[in-house]
């Protein structure tokens, strides 16, 4: 018998960068920031965002040039809990001093068919949700991070209701 291990860091990487290239994508006024030129957010405005088409938000429009992090995170994890979006504390620092919002998918398998729920965030506002930042444990991460259920930020009935966006 051979054991595989699988690396949950790699395999969520891996997801993000899916849902990163997806979402951006998606969206004519997003253009795609790589690490080496800013490592605390993916994208940035290039016209302005507004919500609808698939986009909601807790914010009316975004302007052009502005910071924009994506996020994703399960409908459900074990034992049906709700998925949750991890934020780095430093990067979030950096976004909410700049002014800058999160694209927060919630996305869902439902019989193989992909669909996911969009939301856009202030990363103020976001930071009200905020209750706990948790000491990285292991040396590769650096600082604090948060795990926020995404059902405390996008109302349950938009991703249990299948809201494909």
């Amino acid at each position: 018998m051979v054991l595989v291990s699988v690396d949950r860091r790699s395999v969520s990487k891996q997801i993000g960068t899916r849902i990163e290239d997806v979402v951006i994508a998606a969206f004519d006024e997003l253009e795609a920031v790589e690490d080496t030129d800013a490592d605390w957010h993916d994208a940035v405005t290039t016209s302005v965002l507004e919500p609808g088409d698939g986009l909601l938000a807790a914010t009316t429009l975004v302007e052009r040039g502005t910071p924009v992090e994506i996020k994703g995170a399960s409908e459900t994890v074990s034992l049906g809990a709700d998925g949750r979006w991890y934020v780095k504390e430093r990067a979030h620092t950096r976004l909410v001093e700049a002014s800058g919002v999160y694209l927060l998918v919630v996305y869902v398998d439902d019989e193989g068919e992909d669909h996911a729920v969009r939301m856009l965030v202030p990363a103020s506002i976001l930071d009200e949700h905020i209750t706990t930042w948790i000491r990285a444990p292991d040396s590769r991460n650096e600082g604090r991070y948060a795990q926020i259920r995404w059902s405390r930020v996008v109302d349950p009935k938009h991703v249990e209701g299948g809201t494909s966006c």
